[in-house]
């Protein structure tokens, strides 16, 4: 798609009032040359209306030029801003299977640097439909002079319109190169945050990511983006010398082999050496065009993953969990590489039960965090069927299923804002859990907001457990977290937190590896390289602590 085109999709009516009104502008800006000349060429004492016009349209050509640039802003800004939000939007309604095949830093890319990059060209628009009808018409004033100059010229056009074609075609490939260079440089500046313990630590890794990584995907990025743009200064030099070129020939050459009068020459010259600006404007915002058509390219390629209903957000109708939720004979299969092939979950058979304490056990890459997300609602099972009190869910109900359940991943992100809750009475109950969980001298409540989320992996997995424990869900499932706790912690959430929230009647299933803790549960239920050991559950103990 064209920018035009997707400005045109954006918002036809500012599109076509900003191009009218450039237009306006650039022949009014032609009726002065116009009369500029034949102010120079009228005898002393002529008719007064020539200086009233002039004004006239000087007074045109402004308000005309502020209403097309206007305009345009306020489309460029707007669409900018719908964009950014539409894919937002789109990215937060996503299957999480898909959004975790996305490149991250081609998202950050897109929504960092392509939508700024567009809104900013977009202004130029205006500026083209301002000084290209100038140029026109003033080249077309010029064949009306004289069409021996006005052949001269198209000739002259002809040859520079060429080249800068030409050049300006190599400009952008270099830009496209830069543009993907980006998203490398992007990707390291995430790695810099995400890793810089470990890059702290060791020197020599430290200096590698610096020199390897994030200085050469800089200097790419650099070099790619001088490239092009010195390719476009170039191409607009030379469109300087070609028209200087055909100014001199003008003056110097066409006389001596047409007969030009002294007023068609000087009123062609005045002409020539007026649109000097309008092409500098031109030859200005064309490679901020080019920009944005690369950009517009990104952004089309990210658009296609996140093709989705627009309603994709709209709130579910509430889902009830009254006796069980169960995995029937599921099976999920995702590829772990060329080396290791293809990993298998299930079949898997497994219900939960209200007021239930559910240990899930297994060593690492057996599948246990696969079959949470499959639980869960976040992915979808290939084979078999997910059952909500003995009914399936089916992808229309997936929403509301969903909302069922409270999930702390072992490396989930915690928001420092608490959203999504009622904020009534929100902070007094949050300062009550922060004074259980031994955080109110670290971290504090205010508008449904923590003070801080800068605390120890601990501590901020106690913020998660007092998040989940706000909202208060049927079904909570909760991923390695006391493997970050003290002893003190881990024999709290165990002996206190767990009970406490089962006698509430909900459900929780724990993975976790604390042998000396696996009484708590009612049942334990052990994986193995994607598959259940023998029953389904181990049953443990039958009187709940």
């Amino acid at each position: 798609m064209s920018l035009l085109a997707f400005l045109l999709r954006a918002s036809r009516g500012a599109v076509v009032l900003s191009i009218v009104a450039g237009l306006v502008s650039g022949l009014t800006g032609v009726g002065m040359i116009v009369l500029i000349h034949a102010a120079l060429e009228r005898a002393p004492g002529s008719p007064g209306w020539l200086g009233a016009a002039f004004f006239g349209l000087c007074l045109v050509s402004a308000l005309t030029r502020v209403l097309a640039q206007a305009s345009m802003v306020r489309l460029a800004q707007g669409t900018a801003c719908r964009l950014c939000l539409s894919l937002c939007r789109r990215l937060l309604s996503v299957p999480l299977r898909t959004f975790e095949g996305l490149d991250p830093a081609a998202v950050l890319a897109v929504l960092t640097e392509d939508i700024v990059v567009m809104a900013n060209a977009v202004v130029g628009f205006p500026q083209l439909g301002i000084n290209l009808p100038i140029v026109v018409v003033c080249l077309a004033y010029v064949g009306w002079l004289s069409p021996a100059v006005f052949l001269w010229g198209v000739v002259f056009a002809a040859l520079a319109i060429a080249s800068y074609a030409w050049l300006t075609s190599k400009a952008l490939g270099h830009l496209t190169i830069a543009r993907a260079g980006q998203e490398t440089l992007v990707a390291h500046f995430r790695a810099l945050i995400d890793g810089f313990r470990e890059l702290k630590s060791h020197r020599g890794r430290r200096e590698a990511f610096y020199a390897e990584g994030l200085q050469a995907a800089a200097e790419t990025a650099r070099d790619r983006s001088i490239a092009g743009m010195t390719l476009f200064s170039v191409a607009g030099s030379w469109s300087q010398v070609a028209f200087f070129g055909f100014i001199g020939t003008l003056l110097f050459i066409l006389p001596g082999t047409q007969s030009l009068g002294r007023d068609v020459l000087s009123g062609a010259v005045l002409v020539v050496l007026y649109i000097m600006a309008p092409l500098d404007v031109i030859m200005t915002w064309v490679p901020m065009l080019g920009r944005a058509r690369v950009s517009l390219r990104r952004i089309e390629a990210l658009a296609p993953s996140l093709n989705l209903a627009d309603d994709a957000l709209a709130t579910p109708s509430p889902a009830l969990f009254e006796s069980s939720v169960e995995l029937r004979d599921v099976t999920y299969a995702y590829d772990r590489g060329r080396e290791r092939g293809e990993f298998v979950l299930g079949p898997v058979n497994l219900s939960l039960r209200p007021e239930e304490i559910v240990f899930l056990v297994g060593g690492n890459g057996s599948g246990k965090t696969t079959l949470v997300k499959l639980l869960a609602g976040l992915y979808v099972p290939d084979q078999g069927s997910i059952r909500l009190d003995g009914r399936p869910v089916t992808a229309e109900g997936l929403e509301a299923y969903r909302q069922l359940f409270s999930v702390i991943f072992t490396d989930g992100h915690l928001f420092q804002k608490i959203l999504g809750l009622d904020p009534e009475g929100l902070d007094e109950r949050a300062r009550d859990h922060l004074v259980r969980f031994e955080l109110e001298d670290r971290v504090g409540v205010e508008g449904g907001a923590f003070s801080t989320v800068g605390v120890s992996q601990g501590q901020r997995k106690r913020l998660a457990l007092l998040t989940a424990l706000l909202e208060d869900r049927p079904i909570c499932v909760l991923d390695e977290w006391a493997a970050n706790q003290d002893p003190y912690f881990k024999k709290f959430f165990y002996h206190e937190i767990l009970p406490e929230w089962r006698a509430r009647g909900k459900t929780l299933l724990v993975i976790t590896h604390d042998e000396d803790y696996f009484h708590v549960a009612d049942r334990v239920v052990r994986l193995d390289s994607g598959r259940l050991l023998g029953d389904e559950v181990h049953v443990v103990q039958e009187n709940r602590v």
